[in-house]
């Protein structure tokens, strides 16, 4: 059997020549986004046993819905490191808008 090949070029993305390396907060970001999402169902699928349980750890599934909403909120920021070779920096800022409008149109009108 021939010896195995060695790669000692640095590794690049697509065949623009991105490298992976300056991706990687957009890929704790997205790693921040989808741990907010488990956290958020984890806390709807622990909310019903303990609501109909009717038990003092109702906190349990309270903090994981709360952490999973801030997670899934400050993720966005991280990705706002995408390069600009990507064309998605547009994108990352319409998502970040969204969440901003969509917690303001949730807490306005309990505030006032």
């Amino acid at each position: 059997m021939p010896p195995a090949e060695v790669n000692d070029q640095p590794s690049t993305a697509w065949h623009s020549g991105i490298d992976y390396h300056r991706l990687t907060g957009v890929e704790n970001g997205l790693r921040i986004v989808y741990y907010g999402i488990v956290a958020m169902i984890l806390g709807v699928i622990l909310a019903i046993p303990i609501t109909l349980a009717m038990t003092a750890l109702f906190v349990l599934p309270l903090a994981f819905i709360v952490i999973g909403w801030l997670m899934l909120t400050f993720g966005p920021f991280f990705c706002l490191t995408v390069p600009p070779e990507t064309r998605a920096r547009n994108l990352v800022i319409a998502s970040i808008s969204c969440n901003v409008l969509a917690f303001l149109v949730r807490v306005v009108p309990n505030v006032i």
